[in-house]
Formats: C-alpha cells, sequence, structure tokens
C-alpha cells in the first residue's frame, strides 16, 4: 500500500468517525427530572413535541416515510 494511499484510508475513516459522532450526539437534552404530560405528533410538519405543564419543552423532527400523511386504506379503523 502507497502512503497515499494510507492517507486517503486513514482519512476517509476519520471523516465517517467524526459524521457518526455528531450524528449521534444530542446537544439540547431535557432537563433532567422533567415530566412529560403530553406528546404530539405533527404528521405534515413532521415533528414530536413534548409538554410539560402545557409548556413546550422540546421538538424533535421525526422521519415518517414518504406518503406518510396520505389515508390508510384497508385495514383496521
Amino acid at each position: 500500500m502507497t502512503r497515499r494511499t494510507f492517507v486517503v484510508v486513514i482519512t476517509a475513516l476519520a471523516l465517517v468517525f467524526f459524521t457518526y459522532v455528531c450524528a449521534h450526539q444530542v446537544w439540547n437534552r431535557l432537563p433532567t427530572r422533567a415530566t412529560i404530560d403530553r406528546i404530539l405528533i405533527e404528521k405534515s410538519a413532521r415533528t414530536l413535541s413534548v409538554f410539560t405543564n402545557g409548556k413546550k419543552l422540546k421538538t424533535y423532527r421525526v422521519a415518517l416515510g414518504r406518503e406518510s400523511c396520505r389515508c390508510k386504506t384497508g385495514g383496521r379503523r
């Protein structure tokens, strides 16, 4: 293996590791003793909001798929 290939491989591994660490870091956590009273999921906005005592604590983005807002047909209702 040449030196250039070695540098490229190490750089790629470092980039993958850095991306993984940043993607899985929770930057704004909920307060330690937070009691969640209500969870609101807005499918059209693709968000999940957490409430306590009527006050919004945090909002998360959620992935629901391409056509998550369509009315389901068939099955049980």
